[in-house]
């Protein structure tokens, strides 16, 4: 009795403590996640508005007209990005993906084309929405970019080219940077679209940031399943410097999702 008694007692308070600790490191998983959500969901819509303000101000049935007001339009741009340093430029195409007007300079170089870019071709769709672009190097401005694209149409619905607000991604980096810091032990961030290419992602592994980490081959199940939010732990065949809890959601009706993951062996060091 003296041995067994204290032994049980031990794992048993030793087991509650575990338990407790798996449910709190999916609790700071998932609070994080809302954090990144939000200003993920913050910066999208933002972007949006200034998306639509450029369409208000550049529509015209005629885009020949558009062009002989390109300076004036250039110049009320760039006051549109004042007070943003998220973005690298505005940038409005016509239905051939060339340039109308676009912040970067003045004049456009009429031959530049995003023709061939998948954002301009998905937003020939009458049904497509807001899009968010993978990562690029931006053709004018030599920049990474992720492009917020917003589509411009006729009165009838035709299709007649695509606004752009071309963000910078370490927007998002420098924010999961700030907020791992606040909150040891979480172990990944990133922002995912829904085809699974990451904008943007933080790691506190070191030489960590180009994979994502192994909760992602999950999550993809259940964002293919549109599930817009959820929680979950993943192990890994690395060990548990990789293994994690983590907790995903969907930025708004937007086609991306935040994810943030708390690592197992800090759970398990705390515990």
């Amino acid at each position: 009795g003296a041995l067994l008694i204290p032994s049980t007692l031990f794992l048993a308070i030793a087991w509650w403590g575990y338990r407790n600790a798996q449910i709190e490191a999916l609790a700071t998983a998932a609070r994080a996640s809302e954090l990144a959500y939000r200003q993920a969901e913050r910066t999208i819509a933002a972007a949006v508005e200034v998306a639509r303000h450029v369409d208000a101000a550049t529509r015209s049935d005629d885009d020949d007209a558009l062009r002989a007001q390109e300076e004036q339009l250039h110049r009320r741009l760039q006051d549109m990005t004042v007070g943003l340093p998220w973005v690298v430029n505005l940038n409005v195409w016509d239905e051939e993906g060339h340039p109308l007007v676009w912040t970067e300079s003045y004049p456009v170089r009429r031959a530049a084309t995003v023709a061939d870019r998948a954002y301009f071709i998905d937003q020939r769709r009458p049904e497509a929405g807001v899009g968010v672009s993978e990562v690029l190097i931006g053709r004018n401005s030599g920049h990474q970019i992720t492009n917020v694209v917003l589509r411009r149409s006729s009165p009838d619905g035709a299709f007649r080219g695509v606004i752009t607000v071309s963000m910078r991604p370490n927007t998002f980096g420098d924010y999961y940077r700030a907020l791992a810091g606040d909150v040891p032990g979480l172990a990944r961030f990133a922002l995912v679209r829904t085809d699974g290419k990451p904008i943007a992602q933080w790691s506190g592994t070191p030489g960590a940031d180009e994979t994502l980490g192994p909760a992602w081959k999950e999550m993809q199940r259940r964002i293919a399943a549109n599930e817009r939010e959820g929680s979950l732990y993943a192990a890994s065949s690395e060990g548990d410097e990789r293994a994690a809890y983590a907790s995903f959601r969907r930025v708004g009706d937007y086609p991306v999702y935040v994810a943030a993951e708390y690592g197992r062996s800090q759970m398990v060091a705390g515990w």
